[in-house]
């Protein structure tokens, strides 16, 4: 747990805070309904899951994993108005501001018709269009195309009227149609004197943007409802000042809060219960994902039998994937990687020599997933000896009018050991370069050897270098 947080960077604080709002969200608009409870449910399915899987539970396990698709298959299905109300609402479009002056002059009219309904204990039901077309979720009841005015509206809801069970819908200054069927909510945490009236005003705001106006027969009390929410016993000035907002932000103007704190506190419980199953799911993948890294770590061949050698050209490096903690991985020194192959078993010849992960040596925390190539073609020869000649390699040219009577080297020769493919053609060792630009006078250096190819050694008291004499003479003598 500490080395987990140990390591929390600043793009981990931000990927919480962006699930936790996505979960909070999700959690106010399905508040109350079935699909919260379906919700719970799968996450403690899936708690159930992850222990079982810790627990090493094979059974459990792959049952649960596998069920996990026809779950979500039946979700979609059961619970699709949730979810199509879920993306309308975390669309994009819904914070584009719309061009043109809000409406919100033909509120007096609307709010003064709703508090005389109330007084007289009539009903009404009044629907402001957002920017969610309202024919996709509401049965559309008689067009209007009538300028929204106090008595128009009082005249709709008049118990005589045959408009009055259904709905008005307002879209800007008209009223667009009457006697509207409104979806209703399924919310089973919603006051018991809610009825039908109250269930289809809100039920309208949880499938669309649309703001609802709901006046009680029973109580003469106006309920205003927006996006899944309600507010009971308003009055006749704040019915106005929350419509001015509502509509104003529906149109683009955004207020801003108008204190941090109370933006903070509000919903408290489920904020702080979202970030806490976040946090937790974070915690528990930070500790249990296992993150692959690819590395290149040199070989080294050990226990080559006696009088046998390495030919041709062996790998020098592999390819290793590595899994691990991020936190284990961060820490990892790849200078001090090695692969270690034993060739004890190995014979002259061809040998295929399987490289496993206990040859890799890793710090604790990380595992070998696989290595490339996962099995080396080596081949074994036989050391052969071979006493060589030793050759002085020139450079440059002497000054002008000298130039390079003899050259001579002591040892002459020396004992070469090396594979007997190597030692085939080896005609004689060569010096380091012996640089003679612009000598006046002879000389002699010691140089060192220059064994090519590669895998030959000087055999067993043979000195590295030699003492190379040159000897000048002028020109024309």
């Amino acid at each position: 747990m500490s080395e987990i947080l140990r390591n929390l960077r600043w793009q981990d604080v931000l990927d919480i805070l962006l699930i936790s709002t996505i979960l909070y969200q999700l959690m106010v608009l399905l508040r109350g309904t079935r699909a919260l409870q379906a919700m719970a449910g799968l996450g403690v399915v899936g708690l159930f899951y992850l222990l079982a899987r810790e627990a090493d539970l094979i059974l459990s396990s792959w049952l649960l994993q596998n069920l996990w698709a026809v779950i979500l298959l039946v979700l979609v299905v059961i619970f699709q108005q949730e979810l199509r109300r879920t993306l309308e609402r975390v669309s994009p479009a819904r914070w584009l501001p719309r061009w043109g002056k809000p409406h919100t002059d033909h509120l007096e009219e609307v709010v003064r018709a709703a508090f005389h309904l109330a007084r007289q204990r009539i009903g009404a039901l009044i629907v402001f269009q957002g920017r969610t077309r309202l024919d996709e979720v509401v049965r559309l009841g008689t067009p209007l195309g009538a300028e929204v005015t106090a008595p128009l509206l009082e005249s709709l809801f008049l118990p005589a009227s045959p408009l009055h069970d259904g709905a008005v819908v307002v879209d800007g200054t008209r009223a667009t149609h009457a006697g509207c069927m409104l979806p209703v909510s399924r919310r089973e945490d919603l006051p018991p004197q809610f009825g039908t009236r109250h269930r289809a005003g809100l039920g309208v705001t949880e499938e669309t943007d649309a703001v609802c106006l709901v006046v009680s027969e029973e109580r003469g009390e106006v309920t205003l409802m927006t996006d899944g929410t309600f507010r009971s016993g308003l009055s006749r000035e704040e019915a106005a000042e929350r419509l001015r907002v509502l509509l104003g932000r529906a149109e683009g103007r955004v207020p801003l809060p108008s204190s941090w704190g109370a933006l903070l506190l509000r919903r408290w419980p489920l904020k702080v219960g979202a970030v806490a199953v976040v946090t937790a799911l974070w915690v528990y993948l930070g500790g249990a994902q296992k993150f692959e890294v690819g590395v290149r770590i040199p070989i080294e061949y050990r226990d080559v039998p006696q009088s046998l050698v390495l030919g041709g050209r062996p790998p020098t490096a592999l390819e290793v994937r590595l899994r691990g903690s991020r936190a284990a991985l961060s820490t990892l020194n790849r200078d001090t990687l090695r692969a270690t192959v034993d060739l004890g078993a190995a014979e002259r010849g061809t040998n295929f020599v399987a490289v496993s992960r206990g040859d890799v040596d890793v710090p604790a925390g990380l595992e070998v997933v696989g290595t490339e190539p996962a099995v080396l073609r080596l081949t074994l020869e036989g050391v052969r000896r071979l006493q060589v000649p030793v050759r002085a390699r020139l450079r440059g040219e002497p000054a002008r009018g000298y130039a390079v009577a003899a050259v001579t080297v002591a040892p002459s020769t020396v004992e070469v050991l090396g594979p007997e493919s190597a030692m085939a053609n080896l005609q004689a060792v060569q010096t380091e370069p012996v640089d003679v630009t612009g000598a006046r006078e002879s000389f002699k250096r010691a140089i060192p050897l220059a064994l090519f190819p590669e895998r030959l050694r000087l055999g067993d008291g043979e000195a590295t270098s030699v003492e190379v004499r040159v000897t000048l003479r002028r020109a024309g003598q």
